[in-house]
């Protein structure tokens, strides 16, 4: 799956992500309540993820790593703006408090931010202004799937002109940033903008110009008038780029591509000419919040045509890599007001595209998705996302894994701008699994992902009827053993949280015990063994042999709880039959990784 990146230079832009190979159904159901009167079908409810009155929260970004999904956004506050960071897991289920990630400094404003990952290592990067007014773009990295972060650090050269609204792509280590500067003609009436880029390909530690100049920036375009960064696909070392261009007018804002093959080392317009554009737009109209999306050889691209009062969204694709372009399509419209900041991703043959527009009252902006399951050759029908009854939902973008698309925008049906998220489909309904426990020591497990996985939660309904509980850490060499224990201090207690992948030692202080664990029931979970012994959970409601359960992972040990022997632990063979809220002793001779997918 290869995501877009795309901005809007002179506004605040919105995000969304989406990404999906699936086709989503476009009927739409009526259902009321207080901020929505209707709902697409299959999609969850509109949530509010800043949740904050006294502030402006807008612009927000996401990107995915497998089950987390990770939203960057610009906060509005008095005197200042901050750009902010929260963390969803359970593919959208659970989120955590919001995180500051750029410095408080009184009179400086960090907007357009942008976010990026390989795996749970995040990549922000935005603009802000230093003290007589300029923006410089700033970055920052997390290694920790964003509990840390790096402080900020400066990536374009301080040279007193604006460099603005930055778009990230992350393939590995290897980190590619562009942006807007107007060093080039910053009095000209219009101004002359011109795209720079920057790369790291240590994974943020240092940066050069895609020539091994450390230090040093490149200069993308050079033409007149205005060029504006709108979208960045990355695809291995192959760097693709769009913008807004105004060199053939100035109401004219064409669409231009060009692409690197090597890492940013060379540019070409698609045919090989170095230091060369092209342009993708072909009418005298004006042409604007183009998009792009690359999967494999093939790049889809679309953006926005505004003829007179009238506004059509525009879809055109390239085979092969950049090198020749197909026909134009038109794809929605053309309704009066604004339709606007289109939305690309692409999944193997999938395409999928949102965007807001003003047809349903001519004034007030909703959000709408369509999608392609055949490269772009045929469309869906538009589906509208958001029923925010009058109050402006603005400029979305999408991401998805796992046949999950997940959405993030930000609209002011609340009265102050506030950043909101839905996915499609909807969350799955909650399980009950029900553990009894006897009095003493226990050997168990919890088969479910639990929305909270802290120890206060997971175990809530059998709070005060435990006082020791005990878990193996394999990974940890020097520290196996985490416990918790009622009666030391909170915080000498280093078992705070419980998941599905662990075995858990629990000591119950009375008899009759019932331990019910709420939560979803699991399509796969994967866990790494360790050389040596591992303290595992069972993560399915499927039983399985010891044969079949395990098998592929070289384990050739396995011991389960009885209460009956002096350590209440008996070996077993492969006949033995794993279930669920059970927990194992799992012995393997090299590290190897266990896939429980039944």
């Amino acid at each position: 799956m290869r995501r877009e990146k795309t901005r809007i230079v002179w506004s605040f832009i919105v995000v969304m992500s989406l990404v999906s190979v699936l086709l989503i159904p476009t009927t739409i159901s009526k259902v009321g309540d207080e901020k929505t009167t209707g709902l697409p079908t299959g999609w969850t409810d509109d949530i509010n993820l800043s949740n904050n009155s006294t502030t402006g929260d807008i612009d927000p970004r996401i990107v995915l790593d497998g089950s987390n999904v990770h939203i960057v956004w610009s906060k509005q506050m008095l005197g200042h703006t901050e750009t902010f960071y929260i963390n969803l897991t359970d593919a959208g289920q659970t989120w955590n408090n919001p995180t500051q990630v750029s410095n408080y400094i009184p009179g400086i404003h960090c907007i357009t931010p942008d976010i990026g990952n390989n795996g749970d290592n995040l990549h922000v990067v935005w603009d802000d202004n230093d003290a007589i007014g300029f923006h410089e773009i700033r970055y920052c990295n997390s290694t920790d799937g964003g509990i840390t972060w790096s402080s900020p650090k400066m990536i374009s050269v301080d040279d007193g002109e604006n460099s603005e609204a930055p778009l990230i792509g992350v393939s590995n280590s290897n980190i590619h940033i562009i942006w807007v500067d107007s060093r080039h003609g910053p009095d000209s009436s219009p101004p002359n903008t011109e795209i720079y880029y920057v790369r790291s390909t240590d994974s943020g530690i240092t940066w050069d110009d895609g020539l091994g100049n450390i230090g040093q920036e490149r200069r993308l375009t050079s033409a007149p008038y205005a060029s504006a960064p709108r979208g960045i696909s990355i695809n291995g070392n192959e760097i693709h780029i769009l913008w807004s261009d105004g060199r053939n007018g100035v109401s004219t804002g064409d669409a231009y591509y060009k692409r690197s093959l090597d890492n940013g080392a060379t540019w070409d317009d698609g045919l090989g000419n170095i230091n060369q554009d092209r342009r993708i737009t072909t009418n005298s109209s004006d042409h604007i919040a183009s998009s792009i999306a690359v999967n494999g050889s093939t790049i889809h691209t679309v953006w926005t045509d505004a003829i007179g009062s009238d506004y059509y969204l525009c879809y055109r694709n390239s085979t092969d890599n950049g090198a020749t372009w197909g026909t134009i399509k038109l794809l929605v419209g053309p309704f009066p007001g604004t339709t606007y900041k289109p939305r690309l991703v692409a999944c193997e043959d999938s395409v999928h595209m949102v965007w807001h527009d003003r047809r349903d009252d001519g004034s007030t902006r909703e959000i709408y998705y369509k999608n392609s399951t055949n490269a772009g050759a045929d469309w869906s029908t538009d589906l509208r996302l958001t029923y925010s009854e009058g109050s402006d939902s603005w400029w979305p973008e999408v991401d998805v894994q796992d046949n999950i698309v997940h959405v993030a925008w930000y609209d002011q049906r609340d009265g102050d701008p506030e950043v909101y998220y839905k996915r499609y489909p909807d969350f799955p309904p909650l399980s009950t699994y029900n553990i009894t426990l006897n009095e003493g020591w226990n050997l168990i497990s919890t088969p479910l992902i639990q929305s909270d996985e802290s120890l206060d939660k997971a175990l809530e309904n059998i709070t005060g009827k435990w006082d020791y509980m005990l878990w193996y850490d394999a990974s940890d060499s020097t520290d196996h053993w985490k416990t918790n224990a009622t009666f030391k201090p909170q915080q000498l207690n280093d078992l705070l949280c419980l998941d599905r992948t662990m075995a858990l030692w629990i000591n119950i202080t009375e008899p009759d015990v019932n331990l019910t664990v709420r939560g979803i029931v699991p399509s796969s979970t994967t866990i790494t063994l360790y050389a040596g012994w591992n303290f595992v959970g069972y993560p399915t409601q499927t039983t399985e042999t010891v044969a079949n359960a395990l098998w592929g992972t070289g384990a050739d040990k396995v011991e389960v709880f009885n209460a009956s022997t002096p350590y209440n632990l008996q070996a077993v063979d492969a006949t033995y039959v794993m279930k669920p809220g059970e927990g194992y002793w799992v012995h393997v001779v090299a590290d190897s990784v266990w896939v429980v997918d039944w």
